[in-house]
C-alpha cells in the first residue's frame, strides 16, 4: 500500500525521472511523495516548487544537487510531454488568490501554500500587511530549529491576531513593536532565509552594532536583499558612514564596486592611520577615493623613507634609503635586513648593496658612539663573499672616512 492511496486518484500528478518517481497531491491535500526507481519505498518530502513560473526543482539523483527543472529538455522525450501536462494541472489545482499571495516571494513558495491551507486567511491577511513576517513563520524550524511549526497551528493563529512580538522571539529577533515595524518593511520579493539568519545573529552579537542597525532599518522606508546584506556582511561600513550613503548604496546599480571601495579605504584609513573622508554622496565617491589614495600615498612614501647614510654610496656601493629597498634587496639576498628598521631609524646602523663584477652582497655600517664602523659583509644566504670584493669595500671605506 502507497501513502497517497486515500488520496481522490483525479488528484495524484505522476512525474516520471529516470532515478525516481513523483507523486504530487494536488491542493488542498498539497502532499508530495518520491521513490526511487529501483525501490518501492515511497517518502513524503518538502519539493522546491517555483508557483510563478509554474516549475517544480529537485536534485537529480546522478548529479548531486544539481536543479532539474522538469520543462527542461533533461527528461528523456516520450516522458517529458506527459511530465509537463502533469505539471501544468497540478498548478491547477492552486486557488488563483493562494497563487497571487505566494508569488510575493520568490521562494518558500510550496511551504507558503501549506501555511495558508492550515492557517487560513489570517495568515493570508499577514502576508498583505507584513510578509516578512509571514515569511518567518513558515521558515521557523530553519531559524529555530527547536520549534516545529506544523504542531503549533493554534498557538501561530493567536499570534498572528495579537501577538505578532511572539513569533519575532521564537525566531530569535528582538520582541517589539520597533521590530514589528521594521519586518514590515521588507521586500518580500527579495527576502531569503540565509538573510534573516545572518540578520539574527548580527543583532545578537554585540549591543553597539544592534543599535545602529535597528536605527538604519527603522528610518529606511523600504528594505531589499541589499539593504540585508549590508546589515550582516559589512558591519564596518556601516559603522562609518551615513544613513544617506547607506541607502544610496543600497540602490546603486555598482553597489559591489562601491563597497569594495569604501572598505579598502577604511582599511587604508586604519593601517595608514589617515581619517576616513566625509563621503556626503555616492557620486562623488570616485574623487573622494583618488584623494584619499594620494594621502595614503605621501604618508606611505614619508613613511617608508629611512634617515640618509652617513657615507655616500657609488656605483657599485649604494645605499638602501628606504623600507622597499630594504625589503626588496632582503628578498633577493635572502637575508633578515628587512628587519633592520628599527635599528636604522634609531641611528644604530645603515645597510647598503653591493653588486660589484658579477657578485651581490650586503654591508652593514655600523655606529659606535657616533663612529662608524664596517658591520657585516655577507653575500647570498650569508655566505662568504670573495676577496677581491671585500678589498674593494674595505678601499671605499677607508677613503670615505
Amino acid at each position: 500500500m502507497t501513502p497517497f492511496e486515500k488520496f481522490d486518484k483525479k488528484n495524484l500528478y505522476f512525474i516520471k525521472q529516470q532515478d525516481y518517481d513523483l507523486v504530487l497531491a494536488g491542493y488542498p491535500e498539497w502532499r508530495a511523495f518520491v521513490c526511487a526507481a529501483d525501490s518501492d519505498v515511497w517518502i513524503e518530502i518538502i519539493p522546491e516548487i517555483d508557483i510563478i513560473n509554474k516549475q517544480i526543482i529537485l536534485p537529480d539523483k546522478k548529479q548531486n544537487q544539481i536543479q532539474n527543472d522538469l520543462f527542461s529538455d533533461s527528461t528523456e522525450k516520450n516522458e517529458d510531454i506527459n511530465n509537463t501536462e502533469m505539471i501544468r494541472k497540478f498548478f491547477l489545482t492552486i486557488p488563483t488568490e493562494i497563487t497571487f499571495l505566494a508569488s510575493c516571494f520568490s521562494n518558500s513558495h510550496w511551504e507558503l501554500v501549506k501555511a495558508i491551507k492550515l492557517l487560513g486567511n489570517d495568515f493570508a491577511g499577514l502576508i498583505k500587511t507584513n510578509p516578512a513576517l509571514a515569511y518567518v513563520i513558515v521558515n521557523l524550524e530553519k531559524l529555530n530549529p527547536s520549534f516545529v511549526f506544523y504542531n503549533n497551528i493554534q498557538l501561530f493563529q493567536r499570534m498572528i491576531k495579537t501577538k505578532r512580538k511572539e513569533i519575532l522571539r521564537l525566531s530569535g529577533f528582538p520582541d517589539s513593536d520597533q521590530m514589528v515595524k521594521i519586518f514590515s518593511k521588507i521586500d518580500p520579493l527579495t527576502i531569503e532565509i540565509s538573510s534573516l539568519i545572518s540578520l539574527k545573529e548580527t543583532l545578537s552579537s554585540n549591543i553597539k552594532v544592534s543599535k545602529r542597525i535597528l536605527q538604519l532599518l527603522s528610518f529606511a522606508k523600504k528594505i531589499n536583499k541589499n539593504l540585508l546584506n549590508l546589515c550582516s556582511d559589512y558591519l564596518d561600513i556601516l559603522m562609518i558612514i551615513s544613513d544617506r550613503i547607506v541607502f544610496e548604496l543600497v540602490t546603486d546599480e555598482n553597489m559591489n564596486l562601491k563597497v569594495s571601495m569604501i572598505r579598502q579605504m577604511i582599511k587604508n584609513s586604519k593601517k595608514w592611520k589617515v581619517n576616513f573622508p566625509e563621503i556626503k554622496t555616492l557620486k562623488n565617491l570616485f574623487e573622494i577615493k583618488k584623494k584619499f589614495d594620494q594621502k595614503i600615498k605621501i604618508k606611505r612614501e614619508k613613511l617608508d623613507i629611512l634617515p640618509p647614510p652617513p657615507i655616500k654610496g657609488n656605483e657599485f656601493i649604494q645605499p638602501l634609503t628606504t623600507n622597499t629597498q630594504l625589503k626588496s634587496w632582503s628578498k633577493r639576498q635572502q637575508n633578515c635586513v628587512h628587519s633592520y628598521t628599527s635599528k636604522i631609524k634609531a641611528g644604530k646602523c645603515y645597510i647598503y648593496k653591493v653588486i660589484y663584477e658579477n657578485e651581490e652582497a650586503t654591508l652593514e655600517l655600523e655606529n659606535h658612539r657616533n663612529k662608524f664602523e664596517l658591520g657585516a659583509l655577507l653575500g647570498f644566504r650569508n655566505s662568504k663573499v670573495s676577496e677581491r670584493l671585500y678589498a674593494f669595500v674595505m678601499d671605499w671605506f677607508n677613503k670615505a672616512k
